[in-house]
């Protein structure tokens, strides 16, 4: 505000509800902060660790990888066994969001941009999913936020070109 700039900020509704960043990003917290003895004892359902808790930055690569390289639905699940390994590290916080009253707080100033509703990797997603997506982010935006957006940021730059139709009938473009 001081020099007068004004930025786009994608937003990913679901992240803002909950107040949790997306699944990935709290797992390379986790992974930055816990103790080598955690570290050891992490699970990630289907993903071999073996050697990989020796060094921080390798784990934390590949068990982001592997998360954001998954349908949501699959993310879901991994969460459901991640989030009880994260909690063993006390006082565990994830990084920290804006809040809903922030983020309306910045769409007076600045412009909004969806990022996916819960930052699914669309690749692995099918093309209606895509297309709901988009409704239950410009949705979003109106109801909650007050603002039409047509900025449609796709999650780790990953879409199939079938599902451009989709997000562009909810009003994005591309």
């Amino acid at each position: 505000a001081r020099c007068g700039v004004r930025a786009n900020m994608n937003v990913i509704p679901g992240c803002v509800e909950s107040g949790r960043p997306p699944l990935n990003v709290v797992a390379q917290d986790f992974i930055g902060r816990a103790p080598q003895s955690l570290l050891s004892e992490l699970i990630v359902p289907g993903l071999a660790l073996k050697g990989l808790e020796k060094s921080r930055g390798r784990l934390a690569r590949a068990v982001s990888a592997f998360i954001k390289n998954r349908p949501i639905a699959e993310q879901a699940l991994l969460g459901e066994a991640l989030w009880p390994q994260f909690e063993r590290l006390d006082d565990f916080a994830p990084t920290a969001l804006m809040s809903k009253a922030e983020v309306a707080g910045i769409a007076r100033v600045h412009e909004l941009g969806a990022h996916s509703f819960d930052h699914a990797t669309l690749q692995y997603e099918t093309d209606d999913y895509a297309a709901a997506d988009a409704r239950r982010c410009a949705d979003w935006f109106r109801s909650e936020m007050g603002v039409e957006t047509t900025i449609y940021s796709f999650p780790n730059g990953s879409y199939r070109d079938s599902q451009v139709p989709g997000v562009l009938a909810a009003g994005f473009m591309t």
